[in-house]
């Protein structure tokens, strides 16, 4: 029986679509006094590939929604996955385990997803984002 809970790294590269960008709960992350993980964020995965990431703004306790779509998972043979899940922020760091679902086959697992945002971009599994046009 396969390891249902594995590293996002396992994921290999992540393409999320346009539908995405719009998950952005909040004002964008360049306003005033804004906080640096809600908006649309951008990565050159460490295979190549593009990478989006849409993070919703915090609740009172630091909770965020994170989604994202991979067209191309490693952990789901290449095929598509959909990774979505709530994760808490404490200071400048974002932690908590996501759900991937494999869009081909509906096999879902957990993978840790931890994120470091500094000097205006955020770092995650090997990989920089930068803001997304519509955090500026």
């Amino acid at each position: 029986m396969p390891n249902r809970h594995r590293s996002f790294v396992a994921l290999g590269s992540v393409a999320v679509s346009a539908a995405v960008a719009a998950l952005a709960f909040a004002a964008p992350a360049g306003a005033a006094g804004r906080d640096p993980f809600t908006g649309a964020w951008t990565a050159i995965d460490t295979d190549g590939s593009t990478l989006n990431l849409s993070i919703g703004g915090a609740n009172p306790a630091g909770v965020r929604h994170v989604f994202m779509v991979d067209l191309s998972a490693t952990a789901c043979g290449g095929g598509s996955a959909t990774v979505m899940g709530f994760e808490t922020q404490s200071g400048d760091t974002l932690d908590g385990t996501v759900t991937v679902r494999c869009n081909g086959t509906g096999v879902t697992f957990s993978a840790d997803f931890p994120l470091v945002a500094s000097g205006g971009q955020i770092f995650g599994n090997g990989v920089v984002f930068s803001s997304h046009g519509s955090n500026e």
